[in-house]
């Protein structure tokens, strides 16, 4: 039977993909020294599969996952307390510009934190360090591949003007959340959407002076 790396296996498995065959040959030279498949096509032959098995496909595409590179906060830019709900981001981002919506494919963060310190889950994840083409969220343009984003809830006074309007309950949440995500993935950058684009004010406070104050010292 053939011997599969344990990431790659896994990858295999997120995507449903159930192998039948036997014997499989696979040159270490296609996987890079942390053992990611970075192949586009792998190519199966036929003849490789002994005669008692059957082969269930010809050719196996996988697209190449792309690795996390920075977890980026944003604020909603909707007045200070102002409930958001998923229904509201999905109609921003989601709906046809016909019906006031971007017309996106996807959601731009991946998680929302509620005025309260809620968390909702937005777009399905599996917390590893890999970017799977369906967790990808259209948060920052240009990043988003190797990128994971949250949003919390305000952002804006009552004026619409930047202001960082998070309460009490978001800022614990919002701390605990990236200690967490830190602690899983250190290497990880993590930064303001202003900081991958100086015209935006989101997520309307200083990330990096954030980021000191409790106490989460990137390596780089």
């Amino acid at each position: 039977m053939c011997k599969l790396s344990p990431l790659y296996a896994e990858y295999l498995r997120h995507h449903s993909i159930i192998l039948t065959f036997a014997h499989l040959h696979i040159n270490h030279a296609l996987f890079n020294h942390s053992h990611i498949c970075t192949f586009a096509h792998l190519h199966i032959n036929h003849a490789l599969f002994n005669h008692s098995h059957i082969c269930t496909f010809a050719h196996l595409h996988i697209n190449n996952p792309m690795q996390l590179k920075r977890l980026v906060i944003h604020c909603t830019a909707t007045p200070e307390g102002r409930e958001v709900t998923a229904a509201d981001i999905r109609h921003w981002h989601c709906d046809p510009v016909s019906k006031g919506g971007h017309g996106w494919k996807q959601v731009g963060y991946t998680d929302l934190v509620h005025l309260d310190g809620r968390i909702e889950r937005l777009v399905k994840n599996n917390e590893d360090l890999i970017v799977d083409p369906w967790e990808v969220t259209n948060g920052a343009s240009g990043y988003n591949s190797t990128s994971r984003h949250i949003v919390y809830a305000g952002g804006c006074d009552r004026q619409m003007r930047p202001k960082d309007t998070r309460t009490a309950a978001q800022r614990t949440a919002l701390e605990a959340y990236v200690k967490d995500f830190h602690r899983r993935f250190p290497t990880v950058s993590i930064v303001g959407h202003n900081q991958l684009n100086p015209s935006k004010a989101c997520p309307s406070f200083d990330v990096k002076k954030w980021l000191n104050e409790i106490g989460v010292n990137l390596s780089r």
